[in-house]
């Protein structure tokens, strides 16, 4: 399964979906599309909203006394029809006040008349505005503070009330076979507290999905054989050991319920899910990992990091067999070329402009060749299909998918043709080998996420020939759904090639793998009264806020009940003083 963009695919349960963490920073200046339209919508008071619902659907949140019956909103609501077919149910969607009206300092708003700096009673924590923005009609917003560039995009909201599920951290899958427009209420996968940063199917069984949020945890979710009914909160596994927002998860090619992590910790992690624990730890790097890809038996790791380095590393033991300084080309993607002992590189040239680079795995001091594609800025997506040794290149915001073929001669890289499109694609995902239509003689399948239309275009790659039987030498054996390895033969240093399968026959489900949760045993570790695997510290910069302000209130509530206590005690020492002068204790 392979992954660029914000969705990928499986063969069962081929899109996923999830909401993009690339914000843009003047995001929370953004007026609504149809403000002008319905000039006769009257403004609601912020204080009316927060008194009916977030009272009770965020009741650990104390309301503002600015905001309370007689105080000045911080922001204004108005009230817009949401469709035809549900006009009787309006949606409510925020409106920032007037130019100068407010202010923004550290992720908060603050009221009118209250300079940056004011006392926080007086302040609307992020998180209650961020609830508060809705999509309209056609139109999706996100809030963001001036002084942030990224913040939790706000998901599609379900009414005719508050959910809790919809948070940051959600993503969708859907039937290939189910096509058409994706109703707002469709159920999602929303169990993160932050950002949804990867997602990759099982290779092994159709229906487990791993997930990596900013929330520092990778989850595993168990898609039910129907699809999903209602949101999916609970996840099958939660897997904890990053101490910085986890941003990509890979599945092990031939291991079964072998996983690796890479976090904003600079730590790859690889997660043995049968007993639910990380048994190693990969700890080479300098900076943000970008980019991890397995040889054919998964002997061998290569990463691409922010640091400019590539290397090849031995995952068991850590050791990095090779590493490339890459100051002439900044690497961002990196893939394994089969078994041609080859690595392919996409990224960045000293004159910035899109460049590929080939290199020999056993030595990475020069690469063989590097190519400059064009002077565009969007990154570049490299897709490898091992059985035809061909090699597709798509670019972030581009419309064109380009064609080469790898070989193992020079010139190593001969370029073909390409795909054109006048809509440029944000994302591509890629349908596995045994998902492909082998009666039309394709070879390869993507599903293009179109930025301007807000749809998923599939795209397929067939070679034309006349006859409809099967093409034995355009469909060789190829890597098929069942594993080579137990985990624990591979931890203990065991390689094996991946099971083979033949396309003739088409797509078989696997019947004996079925993905079991290792039981835990619920742990306590008690300071003070206190249960701290109960009470795990916040994660994500929302529940960070969140925490603030509730300890801003206790601080203020202890503050007032000392000062009321030190007035009583003064009483009471007063009343003991006056008792002792009286004249019946002379």
């Amino acid at each position: 399964m392979t992954l660029a963009g914000p969705f990928c695919f499986g063969p069962q349960f081929p899109l996923v979906e999830y909401e993009d963490d690339n914000v843009d920073p003047g995001a929370g200046d953004r007026q609504w599309k149809n403000q002008e339209e319905d000039p006769g919508c009257e403004p609601t008071l912020l204080r009316a909203l927060l008194q009916d619902v977030l009272a009770s659907t965020i009741p650990q949140l104390q309301v503002p006394e600015r905001l309370r019956e007689g105080g000045q909103p911080g922001a204004l609501l108005r009230r817009y029809p949401h469709h035809q077919e549900c006009a009787r149910q309006p949606l409510l969607c925020c409106q920032c006040p007037l130019p100068g009206h407010c202010h923004r300092e550290r992720g908060r708003w603050l009221l009118p008349g209250h300079p940056p700096g004011a006392d926080s009673a007086h302040t609307v924590p992020t998180t209650w505005l961020a609830s508060l923005c809705f999509h309209t009609c056609s139109c999706y917003t996100h809030w963001a503070p001036r002084d942030q560039g990224q913040c939790p995009p706000i998901l599609l909201f379900q009414h005719p009330g508050f959910h809790q599920d919809t948070g940051p951290g959600s993503f969708r899958t859907k039937k290939r076979f189910e096509t058409g427009r994706i109703e707002p209420n469709y159920p999602k996968v929303c169990g993160h507290q932050g950002n949804v940063l990867d997602i990759k199917w099982n290779p092994f069984i159709d229906n487990i999905i791993a997930s990596c949020s900013e929330d520092t945890s990778v989850r595993i979710w168990e898609i039910p054989e129907g699809g999903l009914k209602r949101n999916m909160t609970e996840a099958l596994l939660e897997l904890h050991g990053h101490s910085r927002r986890v941003g990509l998860v890979e599945w092990h090619p031939t291991t079964n319920n072998i996983l690796f992590s890479a976090g904003y910790d600079y730590k790859v992690l690889i997660w043995n899910l049968d007993v639910g624990e990380p048994v190693k730890m990969i700890d080479c790097h300098s900076d943000v990992i970008l980019c991890m890809s397995f040889n054919t038996d998964g002997s061998l790791l290569t990463t691409t990091c922010k640091d400019k380095k590539l290397r090849v590393i031995e995952p068991r033991s850590g050791r990095v067999l090779q590493e490339a300084n890459c100051k002439n080309h900044r690497v961002n993607r990196v893939v394994f070329l089969g078994n041609m002992k080859r690595l392919l590189t996409t990224g960045v040239s000293r004159w910035n402009t899109r460049q590929i680079a080939l290199w020999d795995q056993e030595d990475l001091s020069m690469p063989l060749i590097e190519e400059e594609i064009d002077g565009l800025s969007g990154l570049l997506f490299p897709f490898y299909d091992a059985d035809t040794h061909m090699l597709y290149l798509a670019g972030k915001g581009d419309g064109n998918i380009r064609y080469y073929e790898i070989s193992t001669e020079k010139p190593f890289l001969s370029y073909l043709m390409e795909f054109r499109s006048p809509a440029p694609q944000k994302g591509l995902g890629v349908m596995p080998k045994h998902g492909l239509d082998v009666s039309a003689c394709e070879v390869f399948r993507f599903y293009k996420l179109v930025t301007l239309k807000g749809l998923i275009e599939p795209i397929s790659m067939i070679v034309p020939r006349r006859s409809d039987s099967y093409q034995e030498d355009i469909y060789p054996m190829t890597p098929g759904t069942e594993p080579a390895l137990t985990p624990d033969e591979w931890l203990g240093g065991i390689n094996r090639d991946p099971v083979l399968m033949s396309l003739k026959e088409g797509y078989k489900k696997s019947s004996k793998m079925v993905f079991k949760a290792p039981i835990k045993e619920k742990k306590s570790v008690v300071v003070n009264g206190i249960d701290l695997l109960e009470n795990v510290p916040p994660r994500t910069e929302n529940e960070l806020l969140r925490m603030f302000f509730r300890q801003q209130d206790e601080i203020r509530r202890l503050k007032e009940e000392l000062a009321q206590k030190d007035i009583r005690i003064r009483q009471l020492q007063l009343e003991l003083k006056n008792l002792r002068n009286s004249p019946k204790n002379c």
